[in-house]
């Protein structure tokens, strides 16, 4: 049996340390979860964070139809019998912007959490350092499980690296860079769509052109 942790058993692991929240703050937690917050954004394999004066007071511009990766601010620190679920919030889902893989969080897990966010709408984004982003539900079972999450700890710049290298190696930095990935895609690009508009309409001009000598030379036929 599992219990969803509360506001009041949320607050007490942040202001007596007790775990499940590094790095925490009260104003965050809600009747039954946890707003995380954006602590780095990475965008076109650069890391925007605190550590950057400009980000963190003008935020950073996510595109129309731009990808972006956010780790959270927050690290969860999870003891073995407790576990989480992401959810994104409707707050940015109803301005455009679809968070795409939050989900389930291991007894045992450390460390910060992190997303894949794409801007669905004409206008950019602008994503804040510690703007709430995604929100976490804990559940108790009450009882240490035998199999906690065991694959090793990691500091966060390890971490924000990893993550930078995966993004400059393999992940499409926008939904047209997603859509030219693959030859066999059921989509064209701009310079298919464009040889294929001056194809049709060479083929055009032929036709006209053939019809019109017909016609000259069934004229010069009746003279």
């Amino acid at each position: 049996m599992a219990v969803v942790m509360r506001y009041e058993e949320i607050v007490r692991s942040i202001t007596e340390h007790q775990g499940l929240i590094k790095y925490g703050d009260v104003q965050s937690v809600q009747a039954c979860s946890y707003d995380l917050r954006v602590g780095t954004i990475i965008k076109s394999g650069m890391l925007a964070n605190e550590g950057n004066e400009q980000v963190s007071q003008q935020g950073v511009e996510v595109l129309p139809g731009e990808i972006v990766t956010i780790i959270s601010l927050e690290e969860i620190t999870l003891p073995p019998h407790t576990a989480g679920i992401a959810f994104a919030m409707n707050k940015w889902s109803s301005q455009g912007l679809l968070v795409l893989n939050p989900g389930h969080i291991d007894p045992g897990f450390s460390g910060p959490l992190s997303i894949k966010a794409l801007n669905l709408r004409k206008t950019s984004i602008t994503l804040r350092l510690r703007d709430p982003i995604f929100t976490v539900l804990f559940f108790d079972f009450l009882d240490n499980t035998a199999h906690p999450y065991n694959h090793g700890t990691q500091t966060r710049r390890d971490y924000e690296e990893r993550f930078q290298e995966r993004d400059r190696e393999i992940t499409p930095t926008s939904i047209s860079d997603l859509l030219r990935a693959a030859k066999d895609l059921p989509f064209v690009t701009g310079d298919q769509v464009e040889a294929r508009m001056w194809t049709h309409g060479s083929t055009i001009i032929s036709l006209i052109c053939g019809v019109g000598a017909l016609v000259v030379a069934v004229v010069a036929l009746i003279k």
